[in-house]
């Protein structure tokens, strides 16, 4: 059962106190629903409904589990947390809730999405479940001119807080208005040795949740350090494809990565053998990346190569063909060819101004994607365990604009020459989103990032002059999209078979349509 704190008790999960609320630890993900269902069907004045459920817990005398048990009975779920390509959960409906029907965008119906989320996150791995709490504060007071929440601590946490929405990454140490909500890393974990395998781990765990219900034949996805020349069928090309931050290569390109296979080698189509470069993306740098991947290359010698990029990938494929050109431009060195093409699909070209903030914008792609069903989401512990262990974050840091002169994006440019994208290296075409149908709707989720980037049209994380820049040699077909960061790779209703955005990608690739 959730323990409640009062404001400025020490709260141990915390290492810390909250000041002006009332606090609820959960212990394990079940007690998330728990508070859902107290959220859901508590008595209160619409006015000042988070305020109301605070004063409500405060007073002691709720019975968590009869409230669950009623809420269930009347078939409640939590509405957001459904599985890739399942149906909306069950709701209480309005008039036995206590709830106006009308209440689509309060303050409330947030907490319950910020409380869905974390579910989803807490759930998403089951080492997670031991190592994680789970501490939701609300104000007592609904009058905005009180004192905001105060969390203190010392303990690794993701939390989300109202106010602008926004959500945060790091040790403890926050102020919001009406609530705060977070997963908090606990005692006797390894930072060490779990940052050290973030990357095999990322990649074990979305082999296991697509063999449990994703693209058929993902999970066998080879990894190109293992790639050998004997497993290159003859006349065959490699295609890698380069996940972006926080992530793996196994789950990331979803359904596309499927078409890849099924277009490959038929109808005149180019012969392809697709494999992933799964990498650091947190705590290494781009440029760390692309010279691991630029010697594997070097090493199978591989020609013609297809590469396909989503987010933060799209900058490793440009800092690997700069070193791939000078490697060429070495004496008597062979020069293949060793680019045929490259799509990128959200990548920051040009950077974005979130990563001046590396904690927000890595809380920010771990709710998202969480929210966006990704499989290949890095766990939430071994994200909090890099931050304990003094990650310097440069990986995502560097994603500051190209404009500032010491961001890894300017000296880039520098190794392309002041040619972007070096056109002749890297045959390039770019896909990113204008976002309508994204940012319109008035969820939480796109107000906060509206909020960080300071634009409406972007795919929620990438600003769209960012990822569809201005080439020298502009590649035809390159498209905006109305699709979020997370949604490049998967067909969505009632969109055909292979969307037109797909088709002229793997034209690109020397995979038309038959």
């Amino acid at each position: 059962m959730p323990d409640v704190y009062t404001s400025g008790t020490y709260i141990p999960e915390l290492k810390g106190t909250a000041r002006g609320a009332i606090s609820v630890v959960c212990h394990v993900p079940e007690d998330l629903e728990l508070f859902y269902a107290i959220a859901e069907l508590a008595p209160r004045p619409p006015s000042s409904p988070l305020a109301s459920l605070a004063h409500a817990i405060s007073r002691g005398s709720i019975d968590w589990r009869e409230w669950w048990l009623h809420w269930k009975s009347r078939g409640g779920r939590i509405h957001q947390i459904v599985e890739p390509g399942a149906k909306a959960a069950a709701t209480i409906p309005p008039e036995e809730s206590n709830q106006p029907a009308e209440v689509e965008d309060t303050d409330l119906e947030t907490l319950k999405q910020v409380i869905s989320t974390l579910y989803y996150m807490w759930t998403a791995d089951p080492d997670d479940e031991r190592d994680l709490s789970c501490c939701i504060s609300l104000a007592l007071e609904s009058d905005p001119s009180s004192p905001s929440i105060e969390w203190t601590g010392a303990r690794p946490a993701l939390a989300f807080g109202l106010g602008s929405v926004w959500v945060a990454l790091g040790l403890v140490g926050w102020r919001a208005r009406g609530f705060l909500a977070g997963l908090v890393l606990g005692d006797g974990i390894d930072a060490a040795s779990r940052r050290a395998g973030l990357v095999k781990k990322a990649r074990r765990v979305a082999i296991s949740k697509v063999r449990n219900g994703g693209v058929p034949g993902a999970a066998d996805l080879l990894e190109l350090r293992d790639v050998r020349q004997n497993h290159i069928p003859a006349g065959h090309q490699l295609c890698v494809l380069l996940h972006g931050l926080c992530s793996t290569d196994v789950g990331t390109f979803d359904q596309f990565e499927g078409l890849i296979r099924r277009r490959s080698g038929i109808a005149g189509n180019a012969s392809l053998t697709v494999v992933g470069f799964p990498h650091d993306s947190l705590t290494a740098s781009v440029e760390t990346n692309a010279q691991e991947l630029a010697q594997l290359l070097v090493r199978l010698n591989a020609r013609n190569l297809r590469i396909v990029c989503h987010s933060r990938g799209g900058l490793v494929a440009r800092s690997a063909a700069a070193l791939l050109r000078k490697e060429s431009q070495r004496p008597n060195a062979a020069a293949p060819p060793w680019i045929h093409s490259c799509v990128t699909f959200g990548t920051p070209h040009l950077g974005t101004s979130v990563a001046s903030s590396p904690e927000t914008l890595t809380a920010g792609v771990m709710a998202l994607a969480h929210l966006n069903r990704s499989l290949s989401v890095s766990a939430v512990a071994d994200i909090l365990c890099s931050v304990r262990g003094g990650a310097t974050w440069r990986s995502v840091a560097e994603l500051v604009p190209v404009e500032e002169t010491d961001s890894c994006l300017h000296q880039l440019r520098k190794d392309e020459n002041g040619v972007l994208f070096l056109d002749d290296a890297l045959p390039l075409r770019v896909f990113g989103s204008v976002g309508p149908s994204v940012w319109r709707r008035r969820d939480w989720k796109t107000r906060l990032i509206q909020r960080i980037l300071g634009t409406a049209e972007h795919d929620l994380l990438v600003p769209t002059t960012s990822s569809v820049p201005i080439l020298r040699q502009e590649m035809p077909g390159s498209r905006l999209l109305e699709r979020n960061h997370f949604e490049y790779f998967s067909r969505l209703d009632p969109e055909p078979p292979d969307p037109a955005f797909w088709n002229d990608a793997l034209t690109t690739l020397g995979l038309p349509m038959a």
